[in-house]
This record gives C-alpha cells, structure tokens and sequence, in this order.
C-alpha cells in the first residue's frame, strides 16, 4: 500500500525542467515589486499627454495594465503560448483579458484615435460656446487639448496637401 496507486511512476522533475513555471501575474507582493515602473509610465503618460494631468488614479490604472500585459507577453515569449502537450497555455486567454484591460484604460483617457477624437470633438464644442476661454480646475487640461487638436488638425492639412500634390 506504500506505493503510487495502480503502479503510476513519474519521473522527478530534472534540471531545465518548466512545468511549474508560471508567470508570476498573480504572486503575492507583485503590486510594491512593479511599483516603480507603474509610476514612471503613469509620469510619462503625463508629460506626453497633458490633458491627463488630473486623472491621476486612471493613468495608474492604464500603466498597471501595460506593466501586466508586457509581463506577461514576455513570458509568453519565453514559454511559447503552447504547452507541453501542445495546448494553448491559460496564460495566452489572461493575455487577451490584460490587452482588452489596458485598451480600456487607453480609451478612458483619450489615447487611442477614437477616443482622441472624441475628446478633440468636445473640446472644440466647449471652446465654440465659450470663445473667451476657460478658467479653474479645467483651464490646463483644456489647454493642452487645444494644443493637441492644433496639432491635429496641421497634421490632417499636411496629409491632405501631400496627397492633393501626389496626383
């Protein structure tokens, strides 16, 4: 009765061995481990887009998501999205939830083009209605969207022209 049941044998796992490697998304402490990177990409995210300056919780978010999701493709990376028996790995559908996560976040602070877009569309509205500019807790955020649409929309001529000059 000492034995393994019906005569079943495995193998000790050797040296090289990855079948309890995982990647790590879900560990205790990975929140204060990844700390530091999160607020550099949310820093940046900043700098880069002004007009998140005060959605500070919603860029913490977003570079939470980014962090997890490149952790994650980079374990993918190593491990391959199949395991050993040739099954897709759980980690490939966290994967797909981490992306769908982080495009979410992407879009709650306008940095995709529609929600861009978007944004660009209501500021436009708000200065059409309110031409003598803004004040208060808004008058930055608003200002860098300004900005922004300002670029937009040399950008969008420049298209244009190069592509009128093309034919």
């Amino acid at each position: 009765m000492g034995g393994p049941a019906r005569g079943y044998r495995w193998e000790a796992f050797g040296e090289g061995n990855t079948a309890a490697r995982t990647h790590g998304l879900y560990q205790a402490g990975r929140a204060e481990q990844i700390r530091a990177r999160v607020e550099e990409l949310a820093a940046a995210v900043a700098d880069s887009h002004p007009w998140t300056a005060g959605f500070e919780a919603e860029r913490l978010a977003f570079a939470r998501a980014c962090v997890d999701e490149a952790d994650l493709r980079a374990y993918l990376d190593t491990v391959g999205p199949l395991d050993e028996h040739g099954e897709e790995r759980s980690a490939v559908r966290t994967l797909e939830k981490f992306s769908a996560r982080a495009a979410r976040c992407r879009a709650a602070l306008g940095l995709s083009p529609a929600s861009a877009a978007v944004i660009l569309r209501n500021m436009a509205e708000v200065v059409r209605k309110h031409p003598c500019g803004s004040s208060g807790a808004l008058a930055q955020p608003l200002a860098a969207l300004m900005i922004e649409g300002r670029r937009a929309l040399e950008r969008g001529t420049q298209g244009r022209e190069n592509v009128e000059g093309e034919s």
